[in-house]
Formats: structure tokens, sequence, C-alpha cells
């Protein structure tokens, strides 16, 4: 299947689900040539040593396994604008 830019990124969830239900490639274009391939990730046994592989040779990092526990968001107070805590925050 090939499609164009613009209509990949305003029907791209349409796009991602039909990749993984199909298992097809889709190519994309732009300016009437191929310039990317959007496919199903092929999961394999090989796959956790190929991350550490890369992950060693500094290529990408290892999450810790945490997901944002210590995470306490900014209650705001009556009478200040967002613009204002941001800026707070800021300094």
């Amino acid at each position: 299947m090939h499609i164009g830019r613009r209509e990949l990124k305003n029907r791209l969830s349409h796009y991602l689900r039909h990749v993984r239900e199909s298992m097809q490639p889709i190519y994309i274009i732009h300016r009437g040539e191929v310039v990317a391939e959007l496919r199903p990730v092929v999961t394999g046994p090989g796959d956790d040593e190929t991350l550490f592989a890369l992950a060693a040779a500094g290529e990408l990092s290892l999450g810790n396994g945490r997901r944002f526990r210590s995470f306490k968001p900014i209650k705001p107070r009556r009478a200040v604008s967002l613009a204002g805590i941001v800026f707070e925050v800021r300094r």
C-alpha cells in the first residue's frame, strides 16, 4: 500500500491499526518518491540481547521500571494564572 505524507499525518491511527492487523508494510510517498516504510515490528527470541547490546554501546538507555511514582502535581492556588505558576517553577 502506498500513501501520501499528508494522508498519513491526517489518519495515522488508522494506518497504524492497519499495519498491526494486516502485518503488511505501508510505503509513504512525498512528492512522488517513496521516502519511508511503516511496517510491523518483528519480535523474536534475540530481541533482549539486541537491546542490551545497544545499551552497552550507548545507543539507547534502558528504563528502570518505575512509572513516575514520585511525581506530585502542582496544586494551583486561587487567583494565580497557569503562566504565573510556570514562571514560578522555572525560577
